[in-house]
């Protein structure tokens, strides 16, 4: 009844989970990662991300941050990039910049069409056989001439589209 009174209270998840990372002895080592918190994004569309590149500051850079609320005058120009570097990962210049990923994709791509169409071949060779000789314009021809010399459904068929006097097609 106690037990029972404890997991309505509580819920079985929260404890459930607690319980399983406390039993694998990794309850301290687990880092959950807050998600409603901004992240760092870089996107030429969006020049000012919400928070800074660099959360977790170290002693130089707490200093120069320091030195940055006197004059900027006072710094120097590394110590400027090195501030810029703080706040932004990458540069306008460095986001433009074009990458060879594209070609990993188009290879990726013409890869796959030069095996789909392997595969094609092989199945029009083997599986179906060579193409019928029925299909061959010659043959379409031969046949198309003997249905009009047998005046094949005249009415509203192939032989109405055909002059016979002429002996051409009707325009």
């Amino acid at each position: 009844m106690l037990a029972s009174r404890a997991f309505s209270l509580v819920g079985k998840r929260a404890i459930s989970t607690s319980i399983c990372l406390r039993a694998h002895g990794q309850a301290d080592v687990v880092k959950v990662d807050d998600f409603s918190l901004p992240a760092y994004v870089d996107r030429r569309d969006i020049p000012l991300p919400e928070v800074a590149f660099v959360r977790d500051l170290s002693a130089q850079q707490k200093a120069l941050k320091e030195k940055e609320k006197a004059s900027w005058t006072a710094l120097s120009a590394d110590e400027k990039v090195e501030l810029y570097r703080i706040k932004f990962n990458e540069s306008y210049a460095e986001m433009k910049k074009g990458t060879n990923e594209w070609k990993t994709v188009l290879g990726g791509v013409l890869f796959f069409l030069g095996i789909t169409g392997l595969i094609l071949i092989w199945q029009k060779h083997f599986m179906y056989g060579p193409i019928p000789h029925t299909f061959s314009d010659e043959w379409l021809s031969t046949q198309t001439k003997r249905m009009l010399d047998m005046r094949v459904n005249p009415v509203e068929g192939i032989s109405s589209q055909w002059d016979f006097e002429k002996n051409e097609w009707k325009k």
